[in-house]
Protein backbone atom coordinates (compact mmCIF):
# COMPACT_ATOMS: atom_id res chain seq x y z
CA UNK A 1 0.00 0.00 0.00
CA UNK A 2 1.55 3.26 -0.86
CA UNK A 3 1.97 6.31 1.49
CA UNK A 4 -1.07 8.81 1.08
CA UNK A 5 0.59 12.47 0.49
CA UNK A 6 -2.10 15.09 1.79
CA UNK A 7 -2.00 18.43 1.41
CA UNK A 8 -2.17 19.66 5.07
CA UNK A 9 -1.68 18.59 8.33
CA UNK A 10 -6.07 19.61 8.47
CA UNK A 11 -6.03 17.16 5.01
CA UNK A 12 -4.76 14.45 6.75
CA UNK A 13 -6.61 14.40 10.15
CA UNK A 14 -9.56 14.65 8.27
CA UNK A 15 -9.25 11.66 6.20
CA UNK A 16 -8.44 9.95 9.34
CA UNK A 17 -11.62 10.96 10.92
CA UNK A 18 -13.49 9.68 8.02
CA UNK A 19 -11.56 6.40 8.19
CA UNK A 20 -12.74 6.22 12.14
CA UNK A 21 -16.16 7.14 11.08
CA UNK A 22 -16.24 4.52 8.49
CA UNK A 23 -15.15 2.00 10.77
CA UNK A 24 -17.68 3.17 13.45
CA UNK A 25 -20.42 2.98 10.95
CA UNK A 26 -19.34 -0.94 10.31
CA UNK A 27 -19.41 -1.96 13.65
CA UNK A 28 -22.54 -0.14 14.61
CA UNK A 29 -25.15 -0.63 11.95
CA UNK A 30 -27.61 -0.88 14.04
CA UNK A 31 -27.23 1.38 16.75
CA UNK A 32 -28.09 4.68 15.27
CA UNK A 33 -28.50 6.25 18.75
CA UNK A 34 -25.04 5.51 20.04
CA UNK A 35 -23.70 7.33 16.60
CA UNK A 36 -25.99 10.52 16.84
CA UNK A 37 -25.01 10.84 20.41
CA UNK A 38 -21.27 10.83 19.65
CA UNK A 39 -21.92 12.61 16.27
CA UNK A 40 -25.10 14.65 16.75
CA UNK A 41 -26.08 13.63 13.29
CA UNK A 42 -29.43 12.42 12.50
CA UNK A 43 -28.32 10.51 9.44
CA UNK A 44 -26.07 7.69 9.41
CA UNK A 45 -24.78 7.87 5.78
CA UNK A 46 -24.01 11.36 6.06
CA UNK A 47 -21.30 10.58 9.26
CA UNK A 48 -18.26 10.38 7.50
CA UNK A 49 -19.03 13.33 4.92
CA UNK A 50 -19.72 15.54 7.53
CA UNK A 51 -17.31 14.50 10.06
CA UNK A 52 -14.83 14.97 7.91
CA UNK A 53 -16.15 18.65 7.18
CA UNK A 54 -16.90 19.18 10.45
CA UNK A 55 -13.27 18.64 11.38
CA UNK A 56 -11.79 20.24 8.80
CA UNK A 57 -13.80 23.61 9.69
CA UNK A 58 -12.96 23.73 13.11
CA UNK A 59 -9.47 23.00 12.94
CA UNK A 60 -9.37 26.23 9.81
Amino acid sequence: MTKRRYQSETDRRAAAFTHQARRMKRTQTGNQAALDERYGLNSRNRLHNSAAARLKTNLL
